[in-house]
C-alpha cells in the first residue's frame, strides 16, 4: 500500500498502484486504456469461453485480488465486482 502526505494542503493520499499493475500484468492487460468509470452500469457480461480464462480456480483468484483493491483503497470498483461474481 503506498501512502503519501501533502503537509502543506492537509492531504492524503492512499492507493495501491503497484499492486493493481501486478493484476493487470497477471491478466495480460497492462497496455489497456483507463477509464473514468470501472464499468458501464448498462454492461451485460456474458460466461468467458474455455480458451478466454484457463480455469474457474483462475477467474475467482483475480477477481477476489480486485476485490481486496476493493476493499483496501478502491471502494469504487464493488458493482464492477458485483457483476463479476455473477458471472
Amino acid at each position: 500500500m503506498q501512502i503519501e502526505r501533502d503537509r502543506d494542503n492537509r492531504r492524503m493520499f492512499i492507493g495501491q498502484k503497484r499492486y493493481l499493475n501486478r493484476i493487470l500484468e497477471q491478466c495480460k492487460m497492462q497496455d489497456c486504456k483507463g477509464c473514468r468509470t470501472p464499468m458501464d452500469p448498462k454492461e451485460n457480461l456474458a460466461k468467458p469461453e474455455d480458451k478466454d480464462i484457463t480455469g474457474t480456480t483462475e477467474y475467482k483468484s483475480l477477481v477476489g485480488s480486485v476485490m481486496y483493491a476493493m476493499l483496501g483503497t478502491r471502494p469504487d470498483l464493488g458493482y464492477a465486482i458485483s457483476m463479476l461474481k455473477q458471472v
